[in-house]
């Protein structure tokens, strides 16, 4: 896990510094007012499902909620 979270800030890392690449006037090398920086990508970790025990998911943070996982403080509506 922790390799992936190295890898994953090494290439945020890389993308911010062609970002600023951009930000360049190309014939007088000079800085410009940048465009809007792209969003940042989701992880892989933040797309993987649940868990799943026993026919539902094993929430580490939350409750179950259906076949995914909701915050304790909002209400199950399934």
């Amino acid at each position: 896990m922790r390799r992936m979270m190295f890898i994953a800030a090494i290439l945020s890392m890389v993308a911010t510094t062609t970002y600023a690449a951009q930000c360049k006037d190309p014939t007088t090398h000079k800085f410009i007012k940048c465009p809007p920086a792209p969003p940042p990508a989701a992880s892989p970790a933040s797309l993987a499902a649940p868990a799943m025990v026993g026919g539902h998911p094993q929430c580490k943070k939350g409750k179950v909620c259906g076949n995914s996982c909701i915050a304790v403080s909002k209400q199950c509506h399934k």
